[in-house]
């Protein structure tokens, strides 16, 4: 019996067999790096650099044009990304969006020197698109494809002459994709800086454009003639945020790698693209190499490329290469044996390097083509580039750079030769000769003052640090929650030290987690720099409780603290007051305070008076007229938006929020008179079939759907109100210079309309992100002592809740959210 009922589980129903762009949806991290934000920057690029293939081939007359519609309303985006290459061969335009394996690049000299993911980077972006469409134009056809949720509809063709080139649109699948809403953010900086790679050295003629609106539906299944128009219409309006024309290249990489001080040297490797060398052999690695020095800096950087993809792992072969052959060459100049061989060894030349090579053989390392190792590419690479570095300019350059370097290698051959040095400068000096870019240390000997900022890429970087006594590093990302349950302590940290990012952290600080040691610290306290959102604060969660669970004494410690952004910069409006700084704000109700502080109760004087009592008005001053313009600043909002929703004015929402009690259909129909009474409402219908409640007031009539209104009302407004005692109070206000005031309350709406037309002296930004904040706003709110804000950690709290909290278990999350709804 048992055998049978096995047999019926298993047979040949159990197989599934997808298909197409199923495969793909089906295992999606299989073909991207993740489902969250990095997965939507290389969906973008899939589509992105099959374009710049494409117009690479067209010498100067090509052109490629990207377009991103934020669709806030619906929470997401769309991408468009336009050329005017030859466009997709029409008799393969299914197969090449929707099945695997199937390239135009593999068997052809014409792609020699492309980098994508032959067969599946285009397949990816389409089936992992909740939609997606292709218009493509050859000679003397046009076709257009298009995808919703990995399924495709047969391709339309039509016999139309025109300039050749390919549309592509794509919307993510939130089904599938997160971090979309932070893709507008973080996303886009992160994808202008990789635009601004790919045209650093070749000169494509790329651009980049931003639209606050998201495309007009009738992009995906109109007529291809409206569907060019539409986006005619959207890039004309689109604001333009990059342009490969207009770079400043210089500038840019000073931006790129944070550099304030002048470049001391400069030169450039370029291969002239011969096909032969001076011997005959054929050569087929060509390259365009940028170097460049700072004075006294420590830290060096660098940036690749190889067939037109973004790789900056520094032991790539394209990239280590470079540096093995500049100390090649530096290595002749230093006459001492020891140090030369100490230098060869150990040292880290702190030189900025940005390197573009071109091999036809190239293969990434995996999907994400995070690194690219090849032997055989090097030999001829290094032959290359030592034959270009032997020219009289180039050993003039490597000279200038030895004489820089020259007491910097003795020092440090000194302090490694002798063995006298302490611990913890041991490990700072390990740092400095072997970390990669994504670690900037600092200057100072004093190691007790040294502080260390982790940063999550791109949008927690670009701040201006004191390298005098701050530190930085690079997190690349959301890092790894690896906490598993409660059971499982010494896993999870076994877990937490095999990956890479907190293994690096650890040796940046100099803790080793079985041996807590305070006086072998390298920086005597860690920043945890991330987004004033629940993103960032998670990230913060994460580092905090993976910490304790490898280490607990040093959380206990309190080196580890937690900086606290601003949310909002207010400044005044062009023409008024200029000299005045922007002022920063970490949340909503520091906002609210300083507006009423220093804006409203500046220009108008708010008094009370109760109902029925008397008919003194009682000026309101101090902090109670701070906390009672807060609650109308609140209590305003929520009616505004509930208003906004319902498309009445702002007063009928209010005087419904005084009549909740007898709006509420659950035990019969609606007191009508009762809501009349209570109200300002001439005339009062209410229509049960609809569900709808009428209501005059003066000439016009307002409907009101009743659908969770009530709820609405009683959940968002109701709490507000009795904290303004509203029943008991009326609200009058006056100028400031009159010791009257008016003759008439004031209702709430009429107030919150008042106060928010002060609102519009100031220009106030509410900032998505730090990637959002100029950089001097970053380094003076988040880093510089004087002004941050900061929370020390010396305790997670109850580990066995935090645990749970961080760990696989769902149900524990879930407790607590009914816990607290309770």
């Amino acid at each position: 019996m048992s055998e049978s009922i096995l047999m019926a589980e298993y047979n040949e129903a159990s197989i599934y067999s997808p298909e197409r762009l199923q495969i793909i949806r089906h295992r999606p991290t299989q073909f991207i790096h993740s489902t969250g934000i990095e997965g939507l920057i290389q969906l973008a690029l899939e589509i992105i650099t099959n374009a710049i293939d494409e117009i690479a081939l067209m010498g100067g007359f090509g052109y490629a044009k990207i377009l991103i519609c934020i669709d806030a309303e619906r929470s997401t985006y769309q991408l468009v990304v336009i050329d005017n290459g030859r466009g997709v061969p029409i008799g393969k335009l299914r197969d090449l969006f929707t099945k695997p394996n199937t390239s135009g690049k593999a068997d052809t000299s014409a792609y020699e020197f492309s980098g994508g993911l032959f067969g599946v980077g285009a397949k990816a972006t389409a089936g992992l698109s909740w939609l997606f469409r292709v218009l493509t134009q050859r000679t003397d056809q046009r076709a257009s494809l298009y995808i919703h949720e990995g399924v495709d509809e047969p391709v339309i063709i039509e016999d139309r002459t025109g300039e050749t080139g390919t549309i592509i649109i794509h919307e993510p699948d939130p089904t599938i994709l997160t971090e979309i809403e932070k893709f507008e953010t973080e996303g886009v900086v992160q994808l202008l800086n990789l635009l601004t790679k790919y045209t650093f050295f070749s000169g494509l003629s790329l651009s980049a454009h931003i639209h606050p609106l998201g495309l007009d539906p009738s992009i995906w299944t109109g007529s291809m003639d409206d569907a060019y128009a539409v986006i005619q219409r959207y890039l004309d309006a689109s604001r333009c945020v990059f342009d490969s024309k207009s770079l400043d290249r210089v500038k840019w990489i000073r931006q790129y790698w944070n550099i304030y001080r002048p470049f001391a040297l400069q030169h450039t490797l370029v291969d002239t693209y011969p096909d032969q060398d001076k011997n005959g052999a054929a050569i087929n690695v060509h390259y365009d190499i940028r170097l460049y020095y700072v004075k006294t800096d420590q830290t060096g950087g660098r940036f690749g490329m190889i067939n037109n993809v973004p790789i900056d792992e520094p032991k790539s072969t394209h990239l280590i290469t470079v540096m093995d052959v500049i100390k090649k060459m530096i290595a002749p100049f230093i006459k001492d044996d020891k140090i030369r061989a100490f230098f060869l060894d150990q040292y880290r030349v702190p030189i900025y390097m940005a390197v573009d090579v071109k091999y036809p053989g190239y293969e990434p390392a995996g999907t994400t083509k995070h690194a690219f190792y090849s032997k055989l590419m090097r030999k001829a690479y290094e032959e290359s580039l030592t034959d270009r570095c032997l020219s009289p300019e180039s050993r003039s350059f490597f000279e200038a750079l030895h004489e820089e370097l020259a007491s910097d290698i003795e020092s440090k051959y000194t302090a490694a030769a002798t063995g006298l040095t302490a611990a913890k400068n041991t490990n700072r000096m390990f740092l400095q000769l072997n970390f990669n870019e994504k670690f900037g240390d600092c200057l100072t000997s004093d190691r007790s003052k040294a502080e260390l900022f982790l940063v999550e890429g791109d949008s927690g970087g670009g701040g201006e640090r004191d390298r005098e006594f701050q530190g930085m590093y690079d997190l690349r990302g959301k890092p790894l929650n690896a906490v598993s349950s409660i059971d499982n302590i010494r896993g999870s940290a076994e877990k937490i030290m095999r990956d890479p990012i907190y293994r690096d952290i650890f040796m940046i600080m100099g803790i080793n987690p079985a041996k807590f040691n305070l006086d072998t610290l390298n920086f005597g306290k860690c920043f945890i720099l991330n987004d004033a959102d629940p993103h960032g604060d998670h990230i913060a969660a994460i580092l905090l409780g993976n910490f304790y669970v490898v280490c607990p004494a040093m959380i206990e410690a309190g080196i580890i603290h937690v900086v606290r952004p601003p949310l909002y910069g207010l400044k005044y409006k062009r023409g008024k007051s200029q000299h005045l700084p922007t002022v920063y704000m970490r949340d909503r109700e520091t906002l609210q305070t300083w507006m009423a502080e220093h804006v409203y109760m500046k220009t108008l004087s708010f008094g009370i008076r109760f109902k029925n009592l008397s008919m003194k008005t009682h000026l309101l001053t101090g902090s109670n007229c701070t906390n009672f313009l807060r609650l109308i600043l609140n209590a305003g909002e929520e009616i505004e938006n509930i208003a906004s929703e319902l498309v009445v004015p702002p007063s009928v929402v209010e005087e419904l929020s005084y009549a909740t009690a007898y709006l509420d259909l659950t035990y019969g129909a609606l007191d009508v008179e009762r809501i009349r009474a209570l109200t300002s409402f001439d005339r009062v219908e209410y229509k049960p079939l609809e569900n709808l409640l009428i209501v005059t007031k003066g000439r016009d009539d307002h409907v009101v759907p009743l659908h969770n209104v009530n709820l609405r009302l009683i959940q968002a407004i109701t709490p507000r109100l009795h904290r303004l005692r509203w029943r008991a109070i009326q609200i009058y206000i006056t100028s400031k210079n009159s010791e009257h005031f008016k003759d008439h309350p004031v209702s709430i709406t009429e107030l919150y309309a008042l106060l928010k037309r002060h609102d519009k002296e100031f220009d106030i930004e509410r900032y998505k992100g730090l990637a959002s904040m100029e950089p001097e706003a970053k380094t003076k709110t988040c880093m510089d002592p004087r002004y941050r804000q900061s929370f020390q950690i010396t305790s997670i709290g109850d580990i066995r809740t935090v645990i749970n909290l961080l760990g696989d278990d769902t149900e524990h999350r879930k407790e607590m959210l009914r816990r607290s709804v309770d």
